[in-house]
């Protein structure tokens, strides 16, 4: 198959995300070519609801074929949680032996992709097939090739498995909030008469789960839940803790806030979501301050919805107001997942730069067959000589990955459009969960010196990119990270993140601390 189609959009940046959708994240590349590629996906005939154990062993198989040949991560992840996911392969194998229903074996896989500990990796929900097959990748090989009516039909059959699956999820929770706060698990907030029904005060803490230190017991917990990286006390954590995280019957050791005195609970358990528990500004929210010549926009989503004429207008309205009248703008990415890269390229950089902004970023990309597929069809050919990068990981020194970039350069070239004649310095607030196209911003504004960054270590997975791979038999769809982003020094972005040039943690749910830090901090 020799095809080749382009999709020109002005902003010469890859890697970054072009949709968001709650839940979910879809990665395409903006400039996408097809030379000489020709991609075949391996699927069955069988019926999803056919399916029995040696299908169901033939697909986890066929999966970790792909990420045995083809993952980025597997080493930055063992070096982090102190496990290889090939390692795990047996005790995947022994419970899908052991396996009695399709709901079983979604579990399951859902358990398999979650250790690989990455949040761009995951089951692809069924729901969004169609929209991705007519809409997303219509005409965009080899995702077209992925995307079929075939896969779509196959996936109809995985909705309400899927629906169910993650209601139990993400929408049972315990009756009272428990979150990581600079080092420690707290219990912040809770419904109807917590601090009552259970003897505790607001800020209490967890030192321990089922008998096991906390901090020991969430290593464990790779399967379910997302485990990041503390970079200031040097742990793994995870953000919040759920029923799912340790289970409904969990028995939590608590240390109340002011006697310190211990006590052992198994909270109850409902069917109730903590809307934005960690007390996000609202999105666009504006504020000046005419005394210190400082403005604020927050930015804390950048999703594709949201890239329209009507939400540029607001953001235009608060342009029309700062000009050249101030000297500081803060942009306040603190808690955007990302979404579309487009969003701040055109509704940030390119109305408040005054020149061409350098970046400089690269792809790790291992030698599998698979992975390089895409690659290929995204005309990335440009090899860089790893020499000239003395951060690099150690797996990434081997035989075992190439450096590519989209360009001989090695770098883009961001130009503004339309400016308003900004000529003050503009400072991005960040925290741990700034990710995918909001982490590209962070590393821009890093490498080119677009703005001084304040706040803490982002959340990882810039300038990198995702790929898809279908199971053959059940026809569900994976998501997984292809590509390794690589900043200009030759650091994993995945790995090492970006880090704040002013370092300042805020306390769980007060925003207003690092924005009264940086306008304390004015020169």
């Amino acid at each position: 198959m020799n095809k080749k189609k382009i999709l020109a959009i002005f902003i010469p940046v890859s890697a970054l995300l072009i949709m968001g959708i709650t839940g979910m994240s879809v990665y395409i590349h903006l400039y996408v070519g097809y030379r000489n590629v020709h991609f075949e996906q391996n699927i069955n005939s069988i019926d999803p609801a056919d399916l029995g154990v040696n299908e169901w062993l033939s697909d986890f198989n066929s999966f970790y074929s792909i990420i045995e040949e083809n993952y980025p991560y597997l080493d930055i992840k063992e070096r982090r949680l102190d496990y290889n996911w090939l390692d795990l392969k047996n005790q995947f194998v022994n419970r899908i032996e052991n396996c009695s229903s399709n709901e079983e074996f979604f579990a399951i896989m859902s358990d398999a992709v979650r250790a690989l500990q990455n949040e761009h990796t995951y089951i692809l929900n069924p729901n969004y097939i169609e929209l991705f097959r007519e809409v997303v990748f219509t005409d965009f090989y080899p995702y077209s090739e992925i995307f079929t009516e075939q896969i779509q039909e196959a996936n109809n059959y995985w909705k309400p498995i899927y629906d169910d699956f993650n209601y139990t999820k993400y929408d049972l929770n315990f009756d009272v909030l428990i979150v990581y706060d600079r080092g420690d698990y707290r219990i912040v907030n809770g419904t109807s008469n917590w601090t009552d029904k259970y003897s505790i005060e607001p800020y209490s803490k967890i030192i321990a789960v089922n008998d096991t230190p906390i901090d020991l017991a969430i290593n464990d917990c790779y399967e379910k839940s997302y485990i990041n990286w503390d970079f200031q006390r040097n742990k793994n954590y995870v953000s919040i803790i759920t029923p799912f995280v340790f289970n409904s019957n969990a028995e939590f050791t608590v240390q109340n806030a002011t006697s310190l005195e211990e006590q052992d609970i198994t909270f109850d358990v409902q069917f109730q979501k903590y809307i934005n528990p960690f007390n996000y500004t609202n999105r666009l929210e504006t504020l000046f301050w005419p005394e210190d010549n400082a403005c604020y926009i927050n930015m804390n989503s950048f999703a594709h919805e949201y890239c329209n004429d009507d939400e540029f207008a607001i953001i235009e309205n608060f342009y029309d107001q700062i000009n050249s009248s101030y000297d500081y703008l803060l942009v306040d990415i603190r808690g955007n997942g990302g979404g579309n890269g487009y969003y701040w390229t055109k509704y940030l950089f390119s109305h408040i730069a005054n020149t061409p902004h350098k970046y400089t970023g690269y792809y790790g990309i291992r030698e599998g067959t698979y992975v390089n597929y895409f690659r290929k069809a995204m005309e990335i050919y440009f090899t860089t000589n790893k020499n000239k990068l003395p951060n690099l990981p150690a797996e990434v020194l081997t035989i075992d990955f190439k450096i590519y970039t989209k360009n001989y350069y090695n770098s883009y070239t961001l130009t503004p459009q339309d400016s308003i004649g900004f000529d003050g310095e503009v400072i991005l607030l960040t925290d741990e969960h700034v990710y995918s196209s909001a982490e590209a911003l962070a590393m821009f504004c890093k490498d080119s010196g677009f703005a001084t960054i304040y706040g803490t270590h982002t959340g990882g997975d810039g300038n990198g990119m995702g790929i898809y791979y279908t199971l053959p038999n059940s026809k569900l769809i994976i998501s997984f990270a292809g590509f390794m982003g690589i900043d200009s020094t030759g650091q994993a972005n995945e790995e090492m993140r970006t880090a704040p040039d002013v370092f300042f943690e805020s306390a769980y749910g007060n925003q207003e601390e690092l924005i009264d830090f940086v306008l304390d901090n004015l020169p």
